[in-house]
């Protein structure tokens, strides 16, 4: 629970500046603005490989490196998952020198199946642009089944860091801008956490509903070991799978990325 102070600060900070802490994605709507295309031959033939990309805009024009800024450190990101909802990545393509205007980046999953691909990047005049594409990955092994009903979970653990998710005033309502605030604690001893920034953010929310093809992408805010996030809207009600991705720093000998924290939530919205 925010105290009243705190809360007090976080009114008088948002009335100072511009907030892009979320914004959301219509897959059929005005915000789906990304064409993305699978350049591979042919369906994706093994669980593991490269993935090659082709980024269009909303004018059909092929968007490369030098159309696009860097945000959160990368100048494109890509989620995956598979439509069972089980196997999730955050994934970073790069520009291909040997065929420019497509991207690549390797990928591995551990069910073959039908897997969306969310795209997100910013141009270079400051647009956001979002959109998915589908594909089938084939392979050894069972598909995961389609994800129906999700019961509710606002609490998740990952490395021994656990997140919970706060119910904000009035509950989970589609259509509203919401505020909604996180915990994050150790199950293992009495030491605070030590959450370190993750591509420019103390954490990543990316939120789908269960189908797969609206997405909300929102990065909170901290102060005073406190977290937030601002403006969280749901564009209609039902349920929604969240994936939180952050760094509680544990061991300084090890890469940062091999601390990457990714914890998994549901939310029934009204």
């Amino acid at each position: 629970m925010f105290h009243s102070s705190l809360r007090a600060c976080y009114a008088l900070l948002l009335a100072c500046m511009p907030i892009l802490a979320s914004h959301s994605a219509l897959a059929n709507g005005t915000h789906s603005n990304l064409k993305i295309e699978v350049v591979n031959d042919m369906d994706l033939n093994s669980r593991e490989g490269v993935l090659k990309l082709r980024l269009r805009d909303g004018h059909n024009l092929v968007l490369g490196p030098d159309q696009l800024r860097i945000e959160h450190e990368k100048l494109f990101h890509l989620f995956m998952f598979d439509k069972g909802l089980k196997n999730f990545a955050h994934l970073h393509p790069v520009p291909n020198e040997a065929e420019p205007g497509t991207w690549t980046v390797p990928y591995k999953v551990a069910n073959p199946g039908t897997y969306k691909f969310w795209g997100d990047v910013t141009t270079k005049a400051g647009q956001k642009l979002t959109g998915f594409v589908e594909t089938l990955i084939l392979g050894d092994g069972d598909e995961s089944v389609p994800a129906t009903g999700l019961p509710e979970k606002l609490q998740g653990e990952d490395k021994e860091t656990v997140l919970t998710l706060n119910r904000p005033d009035g509950g989970f309502v589609a259509g509203r801008d919401l505020m909604v605030t996180f915990t994050l604690w150790r199950t293992t001893s009495d030491e605070q956490t030590n959450i370190v920034e993750y591509l420019g953010a103390p954490a990543h929310f990316a939120v789908f509903t269960v189908d797969g093809t609206q997405m909300i992408h929102a990065h909170p805010m901290e102060m005073g070991g406190e977290y937030m996030l601002h403006g969280l809207n749901f564009p209609r009600a039902g349920d929604y799978r969240v994936w939180v991705q952050f760094i509680d720093r544990k061991n300084p000998n090890l890469p940062l990325e091999d601390e990457v924290h990714t914890v998994l939530l549901n939310i029934k919205v009204n």
